[in-house]
Order: structure tokens, then C-alpha cells, then sequence
């Protein structure tokens, strides 16, 4: 399927559709410009805009479950789960990364802890507090 383009009486194209979506998206064509497909009589010019809408869906939003089960396969689970780096212990050696867990396992062990619910509460507050006070300085 191709569509033929019309701007101030002046024809371009025929393009195909991944074509005018590039060109749309860059600028060259903008979604109000006048368009048709190419060799359907029964087609009117109407927008570029209602053209692409109507006549012809995203490909991307056809179907967006295979649209996810693509990108999930496409995922490198090494990335969320080192577990090369994890099993070689040289992330115990990396004073920042036991720092910023210490610092970010704070509240869930403030919570956890076995006392009233307002203990939690008031650690959790004081936790942030600091946090934004130590923030907040300016060096």
C-alpha cells in the first residue's frame, strides 16, 4: 500500500507507509497535509493525519502482547540479575555499592523491625529528613 502526497497543488510520493511515518515523524510531512493511497478509486484526499489513522493501523499497536513478548525476549536478564559479578564477591569489596544499599535498606529494616507501627513511622520520617538535609547543601 502507497500513498501519494498533496501540498500546494504539487503531488508527491507515492511512499510507502513506513516511509510517510519516518518522513512524518521528521517533519518533512506534516499530518495535515492532504493524502490517498495510490491506484484506489475509491479513495478521497483527506489528511495525512485521518489517512494513516484510518486506513492503515500502527503496525506497533496491532498487537501490543506480541509487541511485549518481543521486547521481553529481546531482554538481557544478565543485566537485572549479574550473577557472574554477584558470584565473584567483588561487589563486597565496593565501599560505595554497601554504602548505597545500607542507605537504601534503611527504612525496610526500620519497619521491620518488632515494634509499635509508629516506631516505624517516625524512623522512616527521621531517615528522610536526613537525607534531604544532607541533600539539600550546597558544596
Amino acid at each position: 500500500m502507497r500513498i501519494v502526497v498533496q501540498r500546494n497543488g504539487k503531488e508527491f510520493g507515492p511512499y510507502t507507509v513506513e516511509v510517510t511515518r519516518q518522513y512524518l515523524a521528521q517533519g518533512t510531512l506534516l499530518a495535515m497535509d492532504l493524502a490517498r493511497l495510490e491506484g484506489d478509486p475509491a479513495s478521497t484526499w483527506s489528511t495525512l493525519a485521518q489517512l494513516l489513522r484510518q486506513a492503515i493501523p500502527p503496525s506497533g499497536l496491532a498487537n501490543p502482547f506480541s509487541q511485549t513478548l518481543q521486547q521481553l525476549k529481546a531482554f538481557d536478564w544478565r543485566l537485572l540479575f549479574p550473577w557472574v559479578k554477584m558470584a565473584s564477591k567483588s561487589s563486597v569489596q565496593d565501599r560505595r555499592l554497601l554504602g548505597l544499599a545500607t542507605i537504601g535498606l534503611t527504612p525496610l529494616v526500620a519497619l521491620a523491625l518488632p515494634y509499635d507501627i509508629r516506631f516505624g513511622y517516625w524512623a522512616v520520617a527521621l531517615y528522610f529528613s536526613v537525607l534531604w538535609a544532607l541533600t539539600s547543601v550546597r558544596l
